[in-house]
């Protein structure tokens, strides 16, 4: 058994085809670990923005195999491969890496080169395997989105719904070993990101205090005063109303 690493982009139609892809990798591979979604701008190209997100699993095919299976899944979603090398697309499924192989083939190369490159590649990475290594150079993936110039492209965290059935979200994996990876609104802004972005966040978009509102499945679904602790915030008030439990919190740092 092997793991592997898969990058989903889309910007056609792209919440639905995100959803599809998904599922097709769910029913074709099982159980997935997921990244946020991100959006972010084309690169290489004048189109409408994308969503893209890191997605992993086990599997059980040899590395090419698993790279044929990607690009099935991609046709099934009427992906187009006339047009040029960067264009828009239905769905995208990179295999970013299986394992720690390393190869340098026609049509193969792993560890793919946008892992290095591209923003929307690494920071998903980044959030769901921090301390894997990169094959190659040996930093983690951490590391690497700590140093990355992040100037470079315009890219942002989302509020997706991953099962338009459904009020639960999948399966997340989160940076703080939070349950859920929820996502709160920032008063005074209109951003929404995950908790484990939050005390990063806030050091930019509202260095002293922020209030922030969950409803109450997602409060009990996660320690927020242990998160609190873990990010130096200090949670100064809490209070119920509504339905929702709102918190008070101040940036220490």
């Amino acid at each position: 058994m092997s793991i592997i690493y898969i990058s989903l982009g889309s910007n056609i139609n792209r919440e639905a085809n995100t959803r599809a892809g998904i599922n097709a990798l769910r029913q074709t591979f099982g159980e997935l670990q997921l990244s946020s979604v991100y959006e972010s701008e084309s690169v290489g190209f004048d189109g409408d923005a994308f969503f893209n997100m890191v997605i992993a699993c086990d599997v059980d095919l040899p590395v090419h195999e698993t790279n044929r299976v990607l690009r099935e899944i991609e046709d099934a979603n009427e992906r187009d491969r006339t047009g040029p090398k960067f264009s828009s697309r239905t769905l995208d499924l990179d295999l970013l890496l299986y394992d720690d192989l390393v190869l340098n083939e026609k049509g193969l190369v792993l560890p793919r080169g946008e892992i290095l490159k591209n923003a929307f590649v690494l920071w998903p990475l980044a959030e769901i395997v921090p301390d894997l290594r990169h094959p190659v150079n040996g930093k983690t993936y951490n590391e690497l989105w700590s140093e990355f110039d992040k100037t470079k492209e315009n890219l942002k965290p989302i509020v997706f719904d991953f099962d338009e059935s459904s009020d639960e979200r999948v399966k997340i994996n989160s940076l703080d070993s939070i349950a859920c990876d929820l996502y709160v609104d920032i008063s005074g802004t209109d951003c929404a990101i995950p908790f484990s972005k939050l005390s990063d966040a806030l050091d930019v978009l509202l260095p002293e205090q922020t209030l922030m509102a969950v409803s109450k499945k997602q409060a009990l679904q996660s320690d927020i005063p242990a998160f609190c602790r873990l990010r130096n915030l200090q949670l100064v008030e809490q209070g119920e109303a509504d339905g929702m439990f709102y918190f008070l919190i101040e940036n220490k740092i």
